[in-house]
C-alpha cells in the first residue's frame, strides 16, 4: 500500500538522520535547519527518528540533508546498496538502482502500465539491466562523472593551496607545504584534463 511505502521511506530517512546526528541533539539539528533557511521542528526530527512520523516532504529531506552535510538521496537510500527496496509501491529494485534513478543518473520509467501483464519488479530489472549494455553504459557514465568530480576537487584543492600560500607570508615551512600542495594539485588537474579530453 502507498501509506506503507511512504512510511518505509520516512523510517529509512529517520534512521539515517539519527546515525548522522550522532551525539548532537535534535535541537541542534533543528537550529541548524533554521540557519539554512527553513526550520524543521525538534519534535518532527524526533518523530522521524522514532518512526512515529509516517512521511517526509521533499523540503524537509533537502534541508535536513544540507544540515547534516550529506545529499538528500543518501538519506532516502542510505544502503546497503545491494538490498532490495520499494522504489514505488510494489516495485522492488536494489537500493543502488533506486538511488541512481532518484538522482537522475539512470532514467527509467517505473509506471506499472508499461509492463502490461508482466511482473513489475522483473520488468523493471530487465529494463535496467537488459543484455548488460545498459548497465555498462550507466557504469561508464558514473566513472566519467567521478573523473569530473575529481577534477573539480583538484581545482578546489589548488585554490585552497593558493590561499594558504598567501596566508603563510614569512612562514617558510607553511609556504613549502602550500607550494607542494599546489604542485600536486596542478599535476592531478593536468592528468585529469588530459584523460577527460581523450575520452570525448
Amino acid at each position: 500500500m502507498a501509506t506503507d511505502w511512504a512510511s518505509e521511506q520516512a523510517k529509512r530517512v529517520g534512521k539515517k538522520i539519527n546515525d548522522l546526528r550522532g551525539k548532537r541533539s535534535a535541537q541542534w539539528l533543528s537550529d541548524r535547519t533554521d540557519e539554512l533557511g527553513m526550520r524543521v521542528a525538534r519534535t518532527t526530527i524526533s518523530e522521524l527518528e522514532t518512526g512515529r512520523r509516517k512521511h517526509v516532504t521533499v523540503a524537509e529531506l533537502s534541508i535536513l540533508a544540507a544540515a547534516l552535510d550529506t545529499a538528500p538521496v543518501a538519506l532516502l537510500y542510505p544502503g546497503p546498496y545491494d538490498a532490495p527496496v520499494d522504489v514505488l509501491p510494489q516495485v522492488k529494485v536494489t537500493e543502488l538502482d533506486a538511488a541512481q534513478w532518484f538522482s537522475g543518473v539512470r532514467t527509467i520509467s517505473y509506471t506499472r502500465d508499461l509492463y502490461a501483464d508482466e511482473d513489475a519488479a522483473e520488468a523493471a530489472r530487465r529494463l535496467i539491466l537488459g543484455d548488460g549494455s545498459s548497465l555498462e553504459n550507466a557504469m561508464q557514465n558514473l566513472r566519467l562523472l567521478q573523473r569530473w568530480r575529481d577534477l573539480d576537487d583538484a581545482r578546489s584543492a589548488k585554490l585552497r593551496g593558493l590561499r594558504e600560500l598567501m596566508r603563510a607570508k614569512d612562514d617558510l615551512k607553511a609556504r613549502k607545504v602550500a607550494g607542494d600542495s599546489i604542485r600536486h594539485s596542478e599535476e592531478l588537474i593536468e592528468t585529469l584534463e588530459s584523460e577527460l579530453l581523450d575520452g570525448r
